[in-house]
């Protein structure tokens, strides 16, 4: 594991700042006390969890991820390497070709994929329950513990 103190200074200022303490962060984010910890003394959180710390801690993204490590994502107009506009436009001219059985099951899918926050919430509360029930002494929990 990497030692990244950069982040490591920002997440202790962030959580004085805030009155935060590592268990509540931790519930937040559905990692161990101890993970919590880890990145206090330098240790660089997992990129998956970057999005769950920016909210718990409500920072930037984009700077969380800078700051872990991760670089600077693309802006969020951007969708694999291409401007959103261009890609709407090309969304536009393939769902015109379609038949309307096709186009329901394209919404059915898109509403599925717009559950995903719901799903991660999910699953970061069930992780988090894990750590509860079995301490901070355990080692980092993952999908696998939830769905053997």
């Amino acid at each position: 594991m990497s030692r990244n103190l950069e982040f490591s200074h920002f997440l202790i200022a962030r959580m004085s700042a805030q009155g935060t303490t590592q268990a509540a962060l931790a519930a937040a984010v559905g990692v161990s006390g101890t993970a919590v910890s880890n990145w206090r003394k330098g240790t660089t959180p997992k990129s998956s969890l970057v999005s769950a710390i920016s909210a718990a801690l409500h920072a930037d993204p984009q700077e969380v991820a800078r700051l872990a490590g991760y670089g600077i994502q693309a802006p969020s107009n951007y969708v694999g390497g291409r401007s959103s506009a261009s890609v709407a436009e090309r969304l536009a001219g393939v769902v015109a070709s379609l038949p309307a059985d096709r186009i329901r099951e394209l919404l059915d899918f898109a509403e599925y994929l717009g559950m995903k926050d719901w799903r991660e919430d999910q699953q970061r509360f069930a992780l988090a329950s894990l750590a509860q029930a079995y301490g901070d002494d355990e080692p980092e929990y993952t999908m696998a513990d939830i769905n053997p």
